[in-house]
């Protein structure tokens, strides 16, 4: 064999599989550390919703407390319906608020038939 085939032989092929050897390293060290930045990420967007989706919850459970503690004791009057209502909408995230009160006419006991 010549002295140039030899050569290219000898030192060529080790570069060449040289070469391979670190295209493959790198690449799975790529692969591996652009796995690990992704997990990062989901992790860090996954917190920030749970965090925006607990803020959702908490704020209505607050408006829901409220009612439950003025409630507590007892049906409150009209009036105290009034009043929360009013609280109710100095609220910022509070648009407007639906309140029905019935009047209960009562009918004097005379006027009454008994059958």
């Amino acid at each position: 064999m010549k002295l140039k085939s030899k050569m290219l032989l000898w030192i060529g092929s080790p570069l060449i599989v040289i070469f391979i050897a670190m295209a493959a390293f790198s690449c799975w060290e790529a692969s591996t550390m652009i796995e690990e930045a992704t997990e990062r990420e989901m992790r860090a967007l996954s917190e920030y919703h749970a965090e925006e989706v607990n803020r959702m919850v908490a704020g209505p459970m607050g408006i829901l407390e409220d009612v439950g503690r003025v409630w507590a004791t007892n049906i409150p009057t009209d009036e105290r319906f009034l009043e929360v209502a009013q609280d109710f909408m100095a609220r910022p995230n509070v648009d407007s608020i639906y309140m029905a009160f019935q009047r209960i006419q009562t009918v004097p006991s005379s006027t009454v038939r008994r059958a």
